[in-house]
């Protein structure tokens, strides 16, 4: 059992992150589950490692401070542009 501030401290921390959640068949999943194992990696750090790579490819900083999410680009995205962008990670892994 916790301590209240153990309790305390874990939810500041928690305050400082997003959660960010996606949608993949059970047969993406098992595949990306296996990927990560392949890769002595968690799911989140394959996932991030494939965000560096294709931050790299594309020139931009990673991982993003402030202004570079601020740049050329990011600001006039609309909502429904931003959810159709897709990159193909399997293409990455190849």
């Amino acid at each position: 059992m916790s301590t209240p501030a153990k309790r305390r401290g874990n939810s500041r921390y928690l305050a400082t992150l997003k959660t960010v959640s996606i949608r993949m068949t059970p047969e993406q999943a098992a595949a990306a589950a296996q990927l990560a194992k392949n890769s002595g990696k968690s799911l989140q750090g394959l996932f991030l490692a494939l965000l560096g790579a294709e931050a790299a490819r594309q020139g931009i900083e990673w991982p993003p401070s402030k202004s570079a999410l601020r740049g050329p680009g990011n600001a006039s995205q609309s909502g429904s542009e931003a959810d159709t962008d897709q990159i193909d990670l399997w293409e990455e892994l190849e």
